[in-house]
């Protein structure tokens, strides 16, 4: 715990950077703002400026340090968990997030849908090349009972899915620079569909 002690408090404080952001933009942010939208661009879904401002982060913080000190709790990085990695997942989550939704609610134009295939498949990507490091643990990775009881079933579902999250990280970033954002969520439930139905087959191969 000691070992992360200051990344801990580093990315957590940049989870409230969004809040002093809103404090220094209220009086020009509407009483309502836009915080959910569909693959258009379009809002479908409005918040009050104070769970805007105060709400999401807060919400995502709390979200932060609950998986940071699960992951810690279990053995983290023993377990080859890049716990310096998920550090940031969040954070970096919540800041382009609440950018997004700032710069929505003052009319600044910007591409909401390419914005965050960009940021989601670096995170794959990134993801993706430590996923295949990750032993046997309660917290990350694919947690089904065939490959909770089985370390050789764990570490070859972990390679496949290491691979299928890189080719859907490095995809969605193609498709994203190319216009093809719809594609996205097929692409992510491929990522954890395909490693899922690999570890049931080799499992039902070794009974």
């Amino acid at each position: 715990m000691k070992r992360y002690k200051y990344s801990l408090m580093l990315s957590s404080a940049a989870m409230l950077l969004p809040v002093v952001i809103g404090l220094i933009l209220w009086n020009n942010l509407p009483d309502m703002i836009a915080t959910h939208f569909d693959i258009n661009n379009v809002p479908n879904g409005w918040s009050p400026k104070w769970m805007a401002v105060f709400g999401i982060p807060a919400i995502l913080l709390i979200v932060h340090l609950l998986c940071l000190g699960a992951t810690l709790t279990v053995g983290g990085e023993r377990k080859g968990i890049p716990v310096a990695v998920l550090c940031w997942v969040t954070p970096v989550i919540c800041v382009m997030t609440e950018a997004l939704v700032y710069a929505y609610a003052l009319g600044v134009s910007v591409d909401i849908g390419f914005v965050v295939c960009l940021v989601l498949g670096v995170i794959f990507v990134v993801l993706g090349n430590y996923l295949p490091k990750c032993q046997v643990n309660s917290v990350c990775g694919i947690r089904v009972p065939w490959t909770m009881s089985d370390p050789d079933i764990w570490a070859r579902t972990h390679r496949v899915a290491g691979i299928c999250m890189v080719v859907c990280g490095v995809s969605v970033i193609l498709g994203a620079l190319l216009g093809y954002e719809t594609v996205v969520f097929f692409l992510f439930f491929a990522a954890v569909l395909v490693p899922l139905v690999y570890s049931y087959v080799i499992y039902k191969r070794k009974k």
